[in-house]
């Protein structure tokens, strides 16, 4: 998920490069820089939900007590 909001962060950029080198309406450029500034908060908000998920359960994997022999057994 993190490269992917990498690819998104820089097809952002490159559109904003683009958008000023090519005559595009700015109507049509500002559309576009919209959309991928969306798409770009998307996936870095997916990809910090998935990173605190997994730290989560390693956190919870931690801490369960282990289970104890019956008395006697040891």
């Amino acid at each position: 998920m993190g490269v992917v909001a990498e690819e998104a962060d820089e097809s952002e950029y490159w559109l904003d490069v683009l958008g000023g080198a090519l005559d595009l309406s700015s109507t049509d450029a500002e559309e576009l820089l919209a959309e991928a500034r969306e798409l770009r908060g998307i996936f870095i908000r997916a990809h910090t939900t998935a990173e605190q998920r997994l730290r989560d359960l390693e956190r919870q994997k931690n801490h369960r007590p282990r289970a104890r022999l019956p008395s006697g057994t040891e």
